[in-house]
């Protein structure tokens, strides 16, 4: 199986967790993702439009010591 094929076997729900499960870990915040949209190119290349979204500040307290 080629690079191409093997890129559009990965699950878009499977990746849209991945990538909010690393910008919650990196912020410190919960996010979600969504992937719009999805170009695939050659040799496996694929350019991706996806939104990365959170209501963690909701939860900021503002209140100072």
């Amino acid at each position: 199986m080629d690079a191409h094929e093997k890129l559009k076997k990965v699950e878009t729900s499977t990746l849209e967790a991945a990538i909010a499960k690393v910008v919650s870990d990196a912020t410190g915040w919960k996010y979600t993702c969504n992937i719009a949209e999805i170009e695939y190119g050659e040799l496996g290349r694929a350019q991706l439009k996806l939104t990365l979204e959170t209501s963690e500040w909701l939860n900021v307290s503002v209140k100072q010591d």
